[in-house]
């Protein structure tokens, strides 16, 4: 397996933090106070020693306190901005594609629909008219469920209703149907519980634009789907036998196109603290493995 380099890690525990600098405070003093007895004569007065212990612990303090909290804090704002203008770009992402839908199903549907209504205008004949309207109504059908269909992808109604088991296994039906790509679902047999929204709503959204990435990039014939459990630590992988991140020159773009999808999986990972692994096999078949911790 070749192991692409997307990897989200959790941050350095800042109960860590505070006791390397308690640890490294105490041991800095302590030398300090071992080197005082082997100071010249003159500078023992309280003022001097006073003076050098300050200067030498803040000589031994000035080093820790930079690898320690400075460092982790310009980390931690750097990787919050990054997290800032993902989201943004994100959000940017999810407009243009609902304004993409809705001009490409549902403005396509009601333009048949407006058509259709002058032809009905000008019909010789209730016979014609009535076949006409017929036509027009399995037209609206149609866009009533696109709606529906976009609708349920900006807010899955069925993951507040049924929970995250049932809004995966309707998740991967619907798509089995949609697209004709086996998926092959294990999820847990006995109670998964209930965890917060934004564990199961990230989870949701992440097998979400990993089937998305399947159905345009991946030319997978099936596509395994695993959803588990151990104490606090939830994990969800998806594994396809497609063409993988390989491929010939006209394969190039898809490719770049799929990267885009992983790194919003990516995201949706760092912003859990989880961790999120993509192995892409060389003749194909890409894994998707996403761990994340809950609150029980």
């Amino acid at each position: 397996m070749h192991k692409l380099p997307i990897i989200a890690r959790r941050p350095i525990s800042s109960l860590w933090i505070f006791s390397l600098v308690l640890v490294s405070t105490f041991a800095g003093e302590v030398a300090i106070m071992l080197l005082l007895p082997y100071l010249p004569a003159w500078s023992k007065t309280a003022l001097l020693q006073g003076l050098l212990d300050a200067s030498i612990l803040t000589l031994v303090m000035a080093p820790a306190i930079w690898w320690l909290v400075v460092k982790p804090l310009r980390r931690l704002l750097e990787s919050r901005a990054q997290l800032l203008h993902s989201l943004f770009r994100a959000q940017e992402q999810e407009r243009s594609r609902i304004a993409r839908d809705l001009h490409d199903e549902i403005g396509q549907q009601l333009t048949a629909m407006l058509v259709g209504l002058a032809t009905i205008e000008s019909a010789r004949d209730l016979c014609s008219a009535q076949k006409l309207a017929q036509n027009l109504r399995k037209v609206g059908a149609t866009a009533h469920d696109e709606v529906r269909r976009l609708a349920s992808g900006l807010r899955p109604g069925v993951l507040e209703e049924l929970g995250l088991v049932a809004a995966i296994e309707r998740l991967c039906e619907d798509f089995q149907k949609l697209h004709g790509v086996v998926v092959q679902l294990k999820v847990p047999e006995t109670d998964f519980g209930k965890h917060s929204l934004a564990v199961e709503a990230s989870l949701y959204r992440i097998l979400q634009e990993s089937l998305t990435n399947v159905a345009r990039h991946a030319q997978a014939s099936s596509v395994d789907v695993a959803l588990t459990r151990k104490g606090n630590l939830v994990t969800l992988s998806i594994a396809d036998d497609g063409r993988g991140m390989k491929g010939s020159a006209d394969a190039q773009l898809s490719n770049e196109r799929r990267k885009q999808g992983l790194d919003s999986i990516r995201e949706r990972a760092e912003m859990l603290h989880g961790e999120c692994l993509i192995d892409t096999a060389t003749q194909g078949g890409v894994l998707i493995q996403v761990t994340v911790h809950t609150m029980g």
